[in-house]
């Protein structure tokens, strides 16, 4: 799309001067997904893309560090309508309105594997507003669990827009250069030790091992919680002779576990989400009588009573009494017995 810029010359007269492309924003795009794909036609990053449009408008230049998905300047926003054929209405709704499980810049890794795979036969990728929630680790429109984006290789930008202004697009910023070729990456999941027992046709066990409707629940989202404190490291290691690797994000600076409720979200990459949500998922799957093999839930039973019942879910009186409704504690109690010592 061709926008333009405005400008004032000597005598208070207003100018128009030609900006080659201005990319229309996707439906559930986020804002920093979007003014990345406007950065990226002029090879140069977003900061320097945000300095060019505040001084083609005539505001003050802003140089203070941005969450482009969640705060983004006014200043640009506005400085924007009078660029590209877009109200402020519009732009502001590509804003993510942050909360306790958004996803800090760093941990914004996820994708969905068929989403992208369309994406790349359109040939624009972009980040869906969904992707910034913690508890999100499926895609709400395929329903199959997101992926890693990554794999970023630098690339001749043969082709692109190079009459971008050298003022504000070639001086060195944070953002690296602008780079092609991304991938989405399945994050592996760890395979249950079941010894000599017989393994089902796919090696896990069972065959779809998230439920959505784990992560809809108060029981399912206490599971995937507590599976980032110190005790599950027991159960995880137990099953997959190996320690867990998220305990850095929901722990404090001295790798202690924090005590209950102080986690409240799983706020970590989506390569420390999905194992998390995986080790959930194994309790969760023995307490609704879904796995496949009898193996599979017998081994989780067994390790779950030997590991957890001891310091994990200490006292559940106290602390999931007043969460989870009866039916589930019974139902606790059945497959696992008495959950305090």
């Amino acid at each position: 799309m061709r926008s333009h810029d405005v400008r004032t010359d000597a005598g208070g007269e207003k100018k128009i001067a030609s900006i080659p492309y201005i990319p229309m924003p996707y439906r559930q795009e986020t804002f920093g997904s979007w003014i990345w794909r406007c950065s990226r036609a002029y090879c140069t990053s977003r900061s320097a893309f945000m300095r060019f449009i505040l001084a083609t408008a005539g505001a003050e230049l802003i140089d203070a560090p941005t969450d482009w998905d969640t705060d983004p300047p006014l200043a640009f926003l506005t400085a924007l309508t009078s660029v590209a054929p877009l109200q402020l209405s519009e732009l502001t709704n590509l804003v993510v309105l942050k909360g306790p499980a958004t996803l800090a810049p760093a941990y914004r890794d996820a994708y969905c594997p068929q989403c992208f795979r369309e994406d790349e036969v359109r040939g624009t990728i972009h980040m869906r507003r969904a992707w910034l929630d913690a508890w999100t680790i499926e895609c709400p429109r395929h329903e199959c669990i997101l992926g890693r984006f990554s794999g970023f290789e630098c690339k001749d930008s043969a082709g692109r827009i190079t009459n971008f202004p050298t003022r504000f697009g070639r001086e060195p910023t944070d953002e690296g250069q602008v780079r092609d070729n991304p991938v989405v990456c399945e994050v592996p999941l760890p395979q249950i030790r079941l010894a000599d027992t017989a393994r089902s046709e796919n090696g896990r066990g069972v065959k779809r091992w998230f439920d959505s409707v784990m992560l809809d629940s108060v029981v399912g989202r206490d599971l995937m919680v507590m599976a980032g404190s110190d005790y599950p490291c027991l159960l995880y290691r137990g099953l997959f002779g190996c320690d867990q690797s998220w305990k850095q994000v929901w722990h404090d600076t001295d790798n202690q576990a924090l005590q209950w409720p102080n986690i409240h979200h799983p706020l970590g990459t989506i390569g420390m989400r999905i194992p998390a949500a995986y080790l959930a998922a194994l309790i969760w799957n023995c307490l609704y009588q879904r796995p496949e093999s009898a193996a599979y839930a017998d081994r989780v039973v067994q390790s779950v009573r030997e590991f957890l019942t001891l310091r994990w879910l200490r006292e559940p009186e106290r602390r999931f009494a007043h969460r989870w409704p009866r039916e589930e504690r019974d139902r606790w109690l059945g497959v696992f017995g008495k959950l305090s010592a």
